[in-house]
């Protein structure tokens, strides 16, 4: 019975219109591939038909395993059309194999060669310092995998605003897809401190840049006894820049009493025309970044909102009004802690892929999976005859895929309210992970992978890949095993993990210390211990498409 109603049904359809497995073979395999991961494991389940098509055609192969993998190979610039479809598959499954055992972090210690100080590492780029010359190196690392090419530049034009000596004290900031770097210098004057910003052209080593509208953007300087009692202070006067806008920040007194005068001003620049296109001043401001031409994302009152601007506003209308608190496009609310914690500092960082213009790799990181992740110190209140109280640390990483379809629905008025609870944002909202006992941790952000080592002492490196298919596995979705100590741990378990750590008072032995990961889940968790490098002074953690890269000085 079963079986002549489908046949039915067939006939009825075919009387209709044609269906997909009435078109030829290639234009089938020419549609799937247009799919999202989600798509195509839904199409396995539909027929036999579709099952073998998703199994034995190498191009609904690839797409699938692209999009588990986080990776895409259409967005701009276009990747190589020179690659076969064959090979562009096997250096996908190299990929994957590359960051297959959660057990074995692929990472390497990197400390510069003679002659060369490590300065900063920004967006992908590494400064150096060469104070032979003297000149700085921008060095962005390549990927066998991925066919990336290394890219190394020497810049000397920064002669013409600071001296040699100057070099170690600056902060810089570069974007290879607009040929810029930005050094950004404070400099001391009579009434008050204000922060210089320079922009420089990579590719001709220009000072100033040919498309900037001024050589340098002067901006006031946070007060250093204001941001001491300011949110995240030490992130204070930091440059944000993306396409032709720049971000930047600064603390201010606002009235004579000192307990209540950090107040935060947030400045969004077009550096191509000069003109001040959004303003924002409040006393809850953490982070800011931009996540387009259009919006951009504050971390206010350890909460998400996104506030929207015209970025192609004249400078001849002069600086725009501050932009009131409660005009935000949209507020993410975070998770509420239960009533014994306490919130400490947030810590926050986003990082957009911004490639060069002549990059050409079989497949890049998907710029949705790009994470905005947030750090908070939790102090958890034991009772009364408890010894001490609990300090942990809460991750919580929110793809910019997350933002950006909360925005859309705003706009298209599917959200009565631009405050969206954390219960509403919906299963791929965000990844959350607690680590209990821990140092503090400095964050690292490559695609949808975050890199999280101690900021004081190297002992061990945890990666949180949080890509919405990173659980994909063979034609469907499975729970993703965890090699940690000698077992297989479900991920959505609490994960312990049990290092050495030698005390303060060297007389007593080392002991076994135990570390608590636990969090939300689906997410893919890697951990390794960092041992052997007692000779060695950390100073910054990046990831690129192949590894983890430690970065690290001698101890003189």
């Amino acid at each position: 019975m079963g079986s002549s109603m489908s046949r039915q049904r067939r006939r009825a359809a075919r009387r209709h219109g044609q269906t997909l497995l009435d078109l030829p073979m290639e234009v089938q395999v020419k549609i799937l591939c247009y799919l999202d991961t989600g798509d195509l494991v839904a199409c396995r389940s539909v027929c036999r038909t579709l099952l073998t098509i998703c199994n034995d055609e190498m191009a609904v192969q690839y797409t699938s395993t692209l999009g588990g993998a986080g990776m895409v190979d259409d967005v701009p610039p276009q990747p190589p059309q020179d690659v076969s479809l064959r090979a562009r598959y096997v250096a996908i499954l190299k990929y994957l194999i590359a960051w297959k055992n959660v057990d074995n972090i692929p990472h390497r210690i990197h400390t510069p060669t003679q002659g060369e100080i490590f300065l900063e590492h920004t967006n992908g780029v590494s400064v150096y310092a060469i104070p032979a010359h003297p000149a700085l190196k921008l060095h962005r690392p390549g990927s066998q995998l991925t066919l990336l090419p290394e890219l190394t530049f020497s810049c000397t034009a920064w002669n013409f605003v600071l001296e040699t000596r100057m070099l170690s004290r600056a902060r810089y900031t570069v974007d290879l897809s607009q040929d810029l770097l930005i050094i950004s210098l404070r400099v001391e004057g009579q009434e008050e401190n204000i922060n210089e910003h320079h922009f420089f052209s990579i590719f001709g080593d220009q000072y100033p840049h040919p498309q900037a509208a001024s050589s340098v953007f002067r901006a006031p300087c946070s007060h250093g006894r204001i941001a001491q009692y300011a949110p995240g202070s030490d992130q204070e006067d930091y440059v944000d820049v993306l396409s032709d806008l720049v971000v930047w920040g600064h603390y201010s007194r606002t009235s004579e009493k000192f307990s209540a005068t950090a107040c935060m001003e947030v400045q969004v620049t077009n550096w191509k025309t000069g003109a001040v296109v959004w303003r924002y001043k409040t006393n809850r401001v953490t982070c800011y970044y931009l996540i387009d031409r259009h919006h951009i994302v504050l971390i206010l009152n350890n909460s998400i909102h996104v506030f929207s601007f015209d970025p192609d506003r004249h400078a001849s209308q002069g600086p725009p009004a501050y932009t009131r608190p409660g005009a935000h496009l949209l507020h993410l609310q975070l998770p509420r802690l239960e009533f014994r914690a306490q919130l400490g500092d947030t810590t926050a960082l986003l990082r957009i892929p911004r490639p060069h213009p002549a990059d050409r790799p079989l497949f890049r990181q998907d710029p949705g999976a790009a994470l905005l992740a947030l750090i908070m110190t939790v102090n958890t209140l034991e009772p009364w005859w408890s010894s001490r109280d609990t300090i942990s640390h809460l991750t919580i990483l929110v793809p910019l895929s997350t933002i950006r379809t909360h925005i859309g629905h705003t706009g298209a008025r599917i959200l009565r309210t631009p405050a969206l609870p954390w219960q509403d944002w919906g299963p791929g909202g965000a990844r959350v992970v607690r680590t209990h006992e821990v140092l503090p941790w400095h964050i690292a952000l490559h695609g949808s992978r975050c890199v999280l080592t101690n900021d004081t002492i190297l002992e061990h490196v945890l990666v949180i890949d949080a890509h919405r298919w990173v659980r994909q596995a063979g034609p469907g979705l499975v729970r993703c095993k965890l090699l940690i100590t000698e077992k297989d741990v479900d991920a959505s378990d609490v994960v312990t993990f049990v290092t050495e750590r030698s005390f303060v008072d060297r007389r007593k032995p080392i002991e076994k210390k135990t570390e608590q990961i636990e969090g939300r889940f689906p997410c893919r968790l890697m951990y390794e211990p960092i041992w052997g490098v007692p000779a060695l002074r950390w100073k910054t953690t990046f990831a690129t498409d192949e590894e983890v890269v430690l970065v690290c000085t001698q101890i003189e």
